[in-house]
């Protein structure tokens, strides 16, 4: 079975995030690792780092998530943008290398207009040289499809095709968000439409390299190239389309992660993780 989990916050401290996730009963934790609406890089104390590790031994052995901040634009054309953004990459990286955190999830950015060959080498690049300077990352950058809006790159998933041939010495893996494929135009709520996703994810990305899943329902139209997160069954996506992904026998084991709407007491992502849970266990029990 998949390893069902949330996004959480970090407020009151790094450890919060795990005490969060354990209140739901998740198996998988994704976190910003500071303000994801700010630049400022956070200098965490031994005492922090300490007090999240014990956390973290104590839920388990389960696979951490750093999710960057939406303010990165990897495949920017402005060099300071650019610049900034990988300077905050490669610091993500070694805050993931501090914590063990097991996967950095980046969205690939925009072209702005210049083109997505370009985009694609730039934000290429930008992986390259944060690996270079953060060697002792062991992890694995994954980078994560978008709705494809304006000059947004990875709505299109021939796009990580590219990306893949700039990248032979480094290996990432992908991150694909259901609500972001709707919105570019992927349907996936038949068991046919499924299986024609599926061959393109297996063809451009390969199935090996999708690592994790983001979960998420939509508020928007398919094609819309809108993204707009709901609770799991609750949207335009539908019940059925989760059952797919979640029974499917090549993405078991992996992680899978919701963005849902939360409220006070954590009580709607519980729902949406038993929704899951028990979408997994209808093939299980056949």
């Amino acid at each position: 079975m998949p390893l069902f989990g949330a996004h959480m916050s970090i407020s009151g401290g790094l450890e919060y995030s795990i005490k969060r996730i354990k209140q739901v009963k998740g198996e998988a934790l994704q976190f910003f690792s500071k303000n994801q609406r700010q630049w400022k890089i956070p200098k965490f104390t031994s005492k922090e780092i300490e007090l999240f590790l014990n956390e973290y031994t104590k839920w388990g052995n389960y696979p951490l998530i750093i999710h960057t901040s939406y303010l990165l634009n990897l495949a920017s054309p402005d060099k300071d943008l650019y610049q900034k953004s990988i300077q905050n990459l490669i610091a993500e990286f070694k805050i993931a290398t501090l914590l063990n955190v097991s996967y950095i999830v980046t969205h690939p950015g925009s072209h702005r207009g210049k083109g997505i060959k370009l985009g694609i080498s730039l934000l290429a690049n930008a992986i390259i040289e944060a690996f270079e300077k953060v060697p002792e990352f062991k992890g694995i950058l994954l980078v994560e499809n978008t709705c494809g809006a304006g000059n947004l790159l990875g709505g299109n998933l021939e796009e990580f095709a590219l990306l893949k041939e700039k990248l032979l010495d480094i290996k990432i893996g992908f991150c694909l968000d259901t609500a972001h494929l709707f919105g570019f135009g992927y349907d996936f709520r038949t068991s046919l439409t499924y299986q024609k996703l599926k061959q393109k994810i297996k063809n451009y990305l390969d199935l090996s390299n999708v690592k994790l899943w983001h979960l998420n329902d939509s508020l928007c139209d398919l094609g819309s190239k809108k993204d707009k997160h709901f609770h799991i069954g609750q949207g335009t996506i539908g019940l059925k389309a989760f059952s797919f992904i979640v029974q499917d026998k090549d993405f078991q084991n992996l992680p899978m992660i919701i963005e849902t709407p939360k409220d006070k007491t954590l009580s709607s992502d519980k729902k949406n993780l038993q929704t899951l849970k028990q979408l997994a266990k209808q093939v299980r029990s056949k």
